[in-house]
């Protein structure tokens, strides 16, 4: 039996780099196979990683998917889908979604994550970050601003770095819309309460009438160091993250 090759870890992060800025983080049309073939040659070597190495700044540097199922909001979205029609047609729906959004400009997308290793694992947190620029007409030189915010609980973490997510509240971002009067009121608003409706009716309703369950989505992470983080939903679909400051 010969041994798997142990490959040069630096150079196939540098060429995933690159093939993701050579693609827009996968909006353009691409072929995804050079990606995909990099990222599970990556996912085969061994990584000296820790739980800690999760916590920090992470930017999105490619998806295979829709940008904004990185978001927990989407990801619990998907978790309450039962396989097969309906997941297809959630899936369906984030298509026309963000067709829908053709004249908007997406910004920085990213995940903060904080406290997972800590000595209180209640204080573990994933906070989505998701910019977006968008035309009020086609043509015309004026854009609304806005970064939504997605947190999440991490309520397990398994195998040292797949993450169990509730979440929390989604928002727009304190300080991130151009419009001054919006944001006013913006910087008032603590948020939709999904994770306290979630609550609520798993122990207000009981069991033998209700067909709810919070949803709890798993976010696998495939490859950690100190820069690169490689993840993957419940759809197989990939994520790539660089560490912001670190790469």
């Amino acid at each position: 039996v010969v041994p798997q090759a142990v490959e040069d870890v630096a150079a196939l992060k540098r060429d995933i780099l690159l093939q993701a800025a050579q693609c827009s983080r996968g909006e353009l049309s691409h072929d995804k196979n050079p990606i995909a073939a990099l990222v599970e040659r990556l996912e085969a070597q061994e990584s000296s990683s820790r739980v800690e190495d999760l916590n920090g700044r992470w930017n999105l540097i490619y998806s295979s998917t829709q940008l904004f199922l990185s978001s927990p909001f989407f990801m619990a979205a998907r978790d309450v889908c039962e396989e097969g029609e309906e997941a297809e047609r959630f899936l369906y729906f984030c298509k026309l979604h963000r067709e829908a959004l053709a004249f908007t400009s997406i910004g920085q997308v990213a995940q903060i994550i904080n406290h997972v290793g800590d000595s209180d694992p209640e204080e573990a947190t994933l906070t989505s970050e998701f910019e977006s620029n968008v035309a009020v007409a086609p043509g015309l030189p004026i854009i609304v601003k806005g970064t939504i915010e997605s947190k999440a609980t991490i309520t397990e973490v398994m195998n040292g770095r797949d993450i169990r997510l509730k979440m929390d509240t989604v928002k727009i971002k304190q300080g991130t819309s151009n419009i001054p009067f919006a944001n006013t009121f913006l910087d008032r608003f603590k948020g939709l309460p999904t994770r306290d409706m979630s609550d609520f009716l798993e122990s207000t309703i009981p069991k033998s009438v209700r067909d709810y369950q919070a949803p709890q989505p798993v976010f696998r992470t495939t490859f950690l160091d100190s820069r690169v983080r490689v993840s993957r939903n419940c759809d197989d679909e990939l994520f790539i993250y660089a560490k912001c400051g670190a790469v």
